[in-house]
Formats: C-alpha cells, structure tokens, sequence
C-alpha cells in the first residue's frame, strides 16, 4: 500500500513538472518557439500624435516603412513619425520591402508634396523634442535671466511649430 501511494506521488509530481515545462516552452515567446516577423504583416501602429491605425506592413527601411490600408491603397511613411512603441515593433522586421524613396515619386505611390509633409512633421518632433530639453533645463535653473532666455526660445519654437503645423493643414 505504502508503495501505491509513493508512486501516485511520484506520478502527480512528474505530471505537474511536465506541465509546467511545456507551458514555458508553448507559451512563453522568448524561449523555444520565437516569433518569426514576416511580410506582409497585419499591425496596429500609432504616430506621435496618438492617431492609431491597422495596416498591413509590406516592407521597411532603415527610415520608411511601406504599408497598405484597409482601402487597397499603399503608402511610405517616416518611422521616425510613429511613437516609440510602434517604432520597436517595426524594427523587429526585416529591412526589405523598401528602396530607395525616388523609386516610389516616380511610380507615383508617395507623391512630391507627401515627402514633403513628412519633412515637415520630421522638424516639428525635432523642434519639440529641443522644446522638451528646453523645459528640462528651465527646471533646473536657478537664474532668472536664463530662464526668460528659455522662454523667449519655448515661445520661439511653439510659433516656428505653429506655422509648420498650419503649412501641413494648407495642404
């Protein structure tokens, strides 16, 4: 009887193990079976401004990805305007998909004026990201006169932003 329940035990424990182990090696991405990121690729991904959107990633660059919408329609868009999140996602796939961005004026997949809002998106996060180190500074100082100079400059930058920002929306 005493050798009856050991092994009944034995087994109970053995079975557990053997769950555990397989759950780590099914479940877990990071170890056994890791995820293999592929074209073409169905993702959520979100600028700098918040705006969410579900596309199907065809192909990156190191500065462009190219994706098509819901609409059939195919698209290059700066990494560099996506948030932090999205980047890291992008980042994980293979650079392919995406040459040279002339190639893409000239079969008229992303127009003139388009490289050209992108431009301008690219020096206003440049300009907001001078306008975040601006007000770390200001934090830290202690003269009164250097921080009206960080101001002026906030103040500069938040119209040079504005005027960006109104040149897009002319567009």
């Amino acid at each position: 009887m005493r050798n009856l329940i050991l092994s009944m035990i034995f087994l109970g424990l053995a079975g557990y193990g053997a769950k555990v182990v397989y759950d780590r090696f099914v479940y877990n991405e990071g170890n056994l079976f890791e995820r293999t990121y592929v074209y073409p690729a169905k993702i959520t991904v979100e600028n700098k401004e918040g705006s969410k959107i579900q596309i199907t990633l065809l192909g990156r660059s190191q500065k462009y990805v190219k994706f098509k919408k819901k609409s059939g329609r195919e698209f290059v868009y700066s990494i560099s305007s996506l948030n932090e999140k999205s980047q890291a996602i992008i980042m994980k796939y293979p650079e392919n998909g995406v040459g040279d961005v002339s190639s893409y004026l000239s079969s008229g997949d992303m127009k003139l004026e388009d490289v050209y809002v992108t431009q301008l998106e690219e020096e206003i996060r440049k300009m907001d990201d001078e306008k975040s180190r601006l007000m770390a500074k200001a934090k830290g100082t202690k003269s009164k006169t250097e921080l009206r100079t960080i101001e002026r400059k906030i103040e500069d930058l938040d119209r040079e932003i504005a005027e960006l920002r109104d040149t897009i929306a002319n567009r």
